[in-house]
């Protein structure tokens, strides 16, 4: 149970982690998973963003 909370824990921080790099439109300094993880959502994270403003 605890290691499930772990991966959920770790996977939120991800999330903000690439969320926070979109908007300020920098992946640069990111781990390589995040990087991997940047590749796919980039896109449909940068239209969010875009929809948002």
């Amino acid at each position: 149970m605890t290691k499930l909370l772990q991966r959920l824990a770790r996977r939120e921080a991800l999330d903000r982690e690439i969320a926070s790099g979109v908007a300020r439109g920098s992946h640069d300094g990111k781990s390589a998973r995040v990087k991997s993880r940047l590749k796919g959502s980039v896109s449909r994270d940068r239209i969010a963003a875009d929809r948002a403003q």
